[in-house]
């Protein structure tokens, strides 16, 4: 039996559900997920304990059905259609979001990617699960509002009315790591970043952060810098185990 671990978390996605009972085939990556919010639970079974009157051990335990298996997340993406999945409503004429005026009820598709743990990912699957949200907007800089989210999972059903597992787990294989990108002070008061893997993506910060977090910056071309940083990039690419953080500190010298 192969051993799971969660090591953090990769993705979730959400879409439209498939026909009979089927995950959806179209699901749009959520994003900016607060740091350990993400839990998916299934719930203990409530027990009856059955006791003869001259013993005070159980002659016999019966067990029920806990309540819902549950995923929690937050997330601090307050794009339109985040608002618009969370709690239904419109975009309005000033590209802004109209929130609705009765209760937003939908049924959705989610997959949940694990970070890699030695070459393999976890993938876990919902076919069929009922989403509600919480808006929680504070106005300030350390923490400046998020979506919870909380998904039930719902039994779904084939065209025959025949009842389908509710979650499943795949593990994903990846094919390899990505090269470690480098990072290179181009001018005084510039820098660039490369990876020498074909297709790979890098996100970087320049404040000393987790390139792979919350506040990373996608790397498009050479970067201008007003003062001293230190500059911390990842390299990924879909289906590849991503490289390790490399940090370098690049140093303002312009006069």
């Amino acid at each position: 039996m192969s051993q799971i671990r969660l090591l953090g978390l990769e993705s979730i996605e959400i879409g439209a559900c498939g026909a009979d009972g089927t995950m959806g085939g179209s699901l749009t990556p959520l994003g900016h997920f607060v740091e350990e919010s993400a839990l998916l639970s299934f719930p203990l079974p409530t027990k009856t304990e059955i006791i003869d009157e001259e013993s005070d051990e159980p002659d016999m335990i019966l067990k029920n059905r806990g309540g819902a298996k549950t995923l929690a997340f937050s997330t601090r993406d307050m794009s339109n259609a985040n608002l618009i999945l969370a709690f239904g409503g419109a975009e309005n004429a000033s590209s802004g979001w109209d929130a609705p005026t009765d209760v937003h009820d939908i049924e959705r598709s989610v997959k949940i990617k694990s970070k890699v743990y030695n070459g393999t990912r976890r993938v876990y699957y919902i076919p069929r699960a009922s989403i509600s949200a919480a808006f929680n907007g504070k106005f300030n800089k350390k923490d400046p509002g998020t979506i919870d989210f909380e998904v039930d999972v719902i039994t779904p059903r084939d065209a025959g009315d025949v009842a389908l597992a509710p979650v499943y787990i795949n593990p994903e294989n990846i094919s390899g790591k990505v090269i470690d990108p480098i990072i290179t002070q181009s001018a005084v008061d510039k820098f660039t970043i490369t990876c020498a893997t074909g297709g790979s993506a890098i996100k970087y910060s320049i404040t000393g952060l987790d390139p792979t977090g919350d506040y990373r910056t996608a790397y498009s071309a050479e970067v201008t810098i007003t003062e001293d940083v230190l500059v911390r990039a990842v390299a990924t690419k879909a289906e590849n185990d991503n490289s390790n953080v490399v940090s370098k500190i690049i140093t303002y010298a312009v006069a």
